[in-house]
């Protein structure tokens, strides 16, 4: 499948949000990408599709709790395994109280055609 395929698989839209497919691209051709995009920009699409693309698992650190466990909840319903893992981390003098998520999932890889 094509990103664009897995797009349409997936998610059911027949086209990316500006940037998206720039972002994906880059990261499938090997690049370090820094993606910045706004709110609802559809950054998790980014990863996401990239992910299916590609072997391996995919880690995402965020802070959203919520977001995560919504979209991991959604990747299951499309058949598409993923989890995710609340850490608090703590020292000797010092707690964090910004819980972060580490969301996985992993993929094999559908198809080899960007």
């Amino acid at each position: 499948m094509t990103i664009q395929e897995i797009l349409k698989t997936y998610w059911n839209h027949d086209a990316f949000r500006p940037m998206q497919e720039d972002i994906i691209q880059s990261v499938l051709l090997g690049y370090d990408t820094l993606a910045l995009l706004p709110t609802g920009g559809g950054k998790s699409v980014c990863f996401q599709v990239t992910s299916l693309m590609k072997d391996g698992l995919c880690v995402v650190v965020t802070p959203l709790i919520a977001l995560m466990q919504d979209q991991v909840q959604q990747l299951k319903r499309k058949g598409i395994p993923g989890a995710f893992e609340l850490l608090i981390i703590a020292g000797p003098c010092l707690i964090f109280l910004f819980p972060i998520v580490l969301f996985l999932f992993a993929s094999t890889k559908i198809s080899s055609t960007v």
